[in-house]
């Protein structure tokens, strides 16, 4: 895997109190519902660095379910940062949903858009 966003976000929203890794796999719904509302309630303007590590999550696990509540995310975002991760999560979601892909194939994609080998394609 090119990079684990839930470690990344098990760092930053946790301080590695909490394996989001780990966590996924017991009780993946718990996991997502979480990361969103990670999203939802970080909204001060100094917490922009943990909704981003929030938005990758999802993306990361592939849950097509959350892509109505990424997409109001984004539209109501304000900082550029946090809105690319949105974008890149939700076109992992698109491009290679849970099940039927891998982590790391979704992993892949969010990396390849940072690094302009992928055009976002989520709508």
């Amino acid at each position: 895997m090119s990079r684990d966003y839930l470690k990344e976000a098990s760092n930053i929203i946790f301080k590695d109190k909490v394996s989001l890794a780990d966590e996924v796999e017991a009780n993946h719904d718990q996991v997502v519902g979480n990361l969103l509302g990670v999203i939802a309630k970080a909204r001060n303007p100094m917490q922009a660095m943990i909704r981003k590590a929030a938005a990758y999550g999802p993306g990361q696990i592939g849950e097509p379910r959350s892509m109505n509540q990424l997409r109001t995310f984004y539209e109501n975002e304000s900082a550029d940062g946090v809105r690319d991760a949105m974008r890149a999560s939700m076109t992992a979601i698109k491009l290679a949903p849970a099940p039927g892909h891998s982590e790391s194939e979704r992993c892949r994609i969010i990396y390849d858009l940072y690094h302009d080998r992928r055009p976002a394609d989520w709508n």
